[in-house]
């Protein structure tokens, strides 16, 4: 018999409900997240078992453990669960029986899983865009201090050695002084930690092929190029590059009524890894395109430079999808 497993899956605990193929339920449980009481769930299974669990942090720890012992494992969207959920299942909108109705419906809208490679190279990935996000808030700050002090300077970069010279040499209130002091400190410490992060990506940018076919967008960076790379992980799965650009969050979205069509700010739905890295990428690479850069220009002129840097974004995105469309680069370490 056929058996249909919803896996509820939280930090501490999962909660499993088991249907068989006409929908009867057949069995309820919950356990501890835990190595040992997974291990135990996939051994109780049998060949005839299938699990889905929606996609989360701690639904991906739960996916690896089973997909380690050989469970018959998928991930669901959570969104499209929803939405499918409320059409089509009309009973008590518990998570882990809806998903096992989905299951044995034949209704799971399944999530992307990258290869175990591809998911350990993410991990790295954003670890050191994690460490840049703090580096950049601690710049902000130093920059606060100094406009709330009056403080002005000349420097291209205020964080070189003649800048942070600079910094530790002007005179600022007590309380300030100290301040600037402990960032430049802390500063430090995420610098040798963002180098040492980046010479290990750096040897994995060595090795895929679709980081020296990036490279033909000047200005793009080996960092920002393995990024893509491997959040996109199969380019295949997107038929098109406004599904791509979809999935990053970096469409605008639209609200028609009445016969009008009007369109916002970008939904923000989406990879938000991605699409941080991409925008902070096409402030370096209109300084090396002529097109990329007109572009930018010609709607910062309208629009400002905000919505123009994210829309340069969505264009450098674009040029991605081709690029690794035309080279049939599908994945990290084909």
């Amino acid at each position: 018999m056929n058996k249909y497993i919803g896996l509820d899956a939280h930090k501490k605990f999962c909660y499993a409900t088991t249907m068989d193929k006409e929908g009867n339920k057949i069995g309820e449980r919950q356990f501890p997240t835990t190595d040992e009481f997974l291990d135990a769930f996939a051994e109780s299974l049998d060949e005839n078992s299938k699990v889905v669990l929606e996609a989360s942090t701690s639904g991906l720890r739960v996916y690896e453990r089973l997909e380690s012992k050989d469970v018959d494992v998928c991930m669901a969207h959570p969104l499209k669960v929803k939405a499918i959920a409320d059409a089509k299942i009309k009973t008590d909108k518990i998570d882990s029986e809806v998903l096992a109705h989905l299951l044995r419906s034949d209704l799971i809208p399944f999530a992307y899983v990258p290869p175990a490679e591809i998911r350990d190279l993410r991990d790295i990935l954003r670890h050191r865009a994690a460490l840049v996000r703090v580096r950049t808030s601690i710049k902000n700050r130093i920059h606060a201090i100094l406009t709330r002090e009056g403080v002005h300077h000349s420097f291209s970069d205020l964080f070189g050695k003649a800048g942070t010279d600079f910094l530790r040499s002007i005179e600022l209130k007590e309380q300030n002084r100290m301040a600037v002091d402990n960032f430049l400190a802390i500063q430090e410490s995420i610098e040798s930690r963002i180098d040492e992060v980046s010479k290990l990506i750096d040897e994995k940018a060595e090795k895929e092929r679709g980081v020296a076919v990036l490279s033909e967008i000047k200005g793009l960076g080996r960092y920002t190029s393995l990024l893509a790379l491997a959040e996109i992980g199969n380019v295949s799965r997107f038929s098109t590059y406004k599904k791509l650009s979809s999935w990053v969050g970096l469409i605008p979205s639209t609200n028609s009524s009445g016969g009008v069509t009007r369109h916002g700010k970008i939904t923000k739905r989406g990879n938000k890894f991605l699409r941080w890295s991409l925008v902070q990428a096409a402030w370096r690479v209109i300084r090396y395109d002529d097109k990329l850069r007109g572009y930018y220009n010609r709607i910062a002129k309208r629009r400002g430079s905000s919505v123009a840097i994210v829309a340069t974004a969505r264009k450098l995105l674009k040029r991605i999808y081709f690029l690794l469309n035309e080279n049939q680069v599908y994945a990290v370490g084909v």
